[in-house]
């Protein structure tokens, strides 16, 4: 989003303290342009201790709020909840005036272990004068929070998709990744956290391996632990390893070629107020960029995107239903193509360039 919004609008990123070549590395993972301004602040990134965390993020906070004493920035720009709550100890006198948009991802209190105070985000929410809400579920439960529904936006996560425009040979991609040329290669692409709904996935391709043998599943974003979670459910359901790639995370330009060499995507997100209501996943606008047919959970949060054109739902959690619509496009060339086409015109909306145009469009109407 820096690198989108930069392309119109000066911006500067206030980012932890680190060397530069660590975060030009951090970029190029991404493979974003430093087309934006970056301030380095004198602190650590997240912390797992609570209180040195919370310590910590008050030093950030307050360089932060020096900076913009100092600057003409004329707007605040944060998806960082903790940075309203900070605002909300600042004495009113003190704060910057400055508008402060919020690009809100959740509501904390309904989701978070570490939020337990539901007055306190009520309070933190009034202090935005524009929401950018990823999801209708967002909007509506910031409404119920007391949001102006009139300064609430909804606009989606995006892609950035210049990167899926570079070639690459495929072929050899996939012998290096002892994928066979006439393999169907079914993929997910993100973070594995329980609400995600990888195990189902798993346990849904046991089913598929029972009726076709032509496919391959490929799991990407894993960390340590949940690669070794995951190894453990895959020897448990006695699936053969070669028909399952593990992958942890990759920088950005080897997602691509493995997205590209894939035929079908999955998202199969759980019942959670995360996956029902809040998560626009960036898997979702990668998967579309790539032209990957996709099967998702039949969730709200997905229904806002996709269509049964774009996608096969299945019931959520249901993994005989999940094996039930790979089966279907596996065998299916000819509607995995038709999917494939659509999901391809259909992503041009869903571009960080086009996502950083609509949230200008609602500052300036804001003003």
């Amino acid at each position: 989003m820096c690198e989108a919004l930069s392309m119109v609008h000066e911006v500067n990123f206030f980012h932890p303290y680190i060397l530069m070549t660590t975060l030009n590395k951090r970029l190029n993972v991404f493979d974003i342009k430093k087309s934006f301004q970056i301030t380095k602040i004198f602190s650590l990134g997240p912390l797992k201790i609570k209180y040195l965390d919370f310590a910590n993020r008050i030093l950030f906070f307050l360089q932060i709020l020096f900076y913009l004493y100092i600057s003409n920035y004329d707007l605040i720009y944060t998806r960082d909840f903790s940075f309203l709550v900070f605002l909300s100890k600042v004495p009113k006198f003190l704060r910057p005036k400055k508008k402060v948009i919020y690009e809100a991802h959740r509501i904390y209190y309904y989701t978070s272990n570490r939020v337990n105070d539901l007055k306190l985000e009520i309070e933190c929410i009034k202090l935005a004068d524009i929401f950018i809400a990823i999801s209708n579920g967002v909007k509506q439960d910031l409404i119920k929070l007391g949001a102006d529904e009139k300064k609430i936006a909804v606009i989606p996560s995006g892609v950035k998709l210049n990167n899926y425009f570079n070639e690459f040979d495929g072929e050899s991609f996939r012998k290096e990744n002892n994928i066979a040329h006439d393999e169907i290669i079914i993929v997910y692409a993100g973070s594995w956290e329980e609400w995600k709904g990888v195990d189902v996935l798993v346990r849904a391709y046991k089913g598929v391996l029972k009726k076709v043998n032509n496919c391959k599943l490929i799991l990407i974003g894993g960390n340590k632990e949940e690669l070794i979670k995951t190894r453990e459910l895959i020897k448990s359901l006695d699936i053969s390893t070669e028909k399952i790639l593990l992958v942890d995370f990759v920088p950005q330009r080897e997602l691509v070629k493995y997205l590209k060499v894939s035929d079908i995507g999955i998202i199969p997100n759980t019942k959670t107020t995360l996956g029902i209501r809040y998560t626009s996943p960036l898997k979702l606008f990668e998967y579309m960029a790539a032209g990957l047919p996709i099967v998702a959970a039949d969730l709200p949060s997905m229904r806002e995107i996709l269509t049964d054109r774009e996608a096969l739902f299945f019931e959520p959690e249901n993994e005989h239903d999940l094996a039930d619509k790979l089966i279907h496009l596996v065998e299916d060339r000819e509607k995995r193509e038709q999917m494939s086409h659509l999901v391809r015109e259909r992503v041009k909306d869903f571009t960080f360039e086009e996502r950083s145009r609509k949230v200008i469009d609602v500052i300036e109407r804001a003003n």
